[in-house]
């Protein structure tokens, strides 16, 4: 994101709108934020738009760490 030139805020604005494209049958929010001095933990949580019924709570959890600017450090995916 360093070289995008974005700040956290655009970050999870362009993180957002990339998942959505991606993930067509999918509506994705942002259910927490918490942010830890140089570490930020954001979470999404997804629900099925197309019909298929799922059993399991769907989210993501994204952790951006801050180096000169803020990072996407790890994103875990729970379908």
């Amino acid at each position: 994101m360093k070289q995008m030139g974005k700040s956290r805020d655009e970050v999870i604005v362009v993180y957002l709108e990339v998942s959505r494209k991606v993930a067509k049958c999918k509506e994705i929010t942002l259910a927490n934020e918490v942010i830890e001095v140089n570490t930020a933990f954001l979470e999404y949580s997804q629900k099925d738009i197309c019909g298929n019924e799922s059993t399991s709570q769907e989210k993501q959890l994204i952790r951006m760490i801050k180096e000169d600017d803020w990072k996407i450090d790890d994103i875990e995916i729970s379908l």
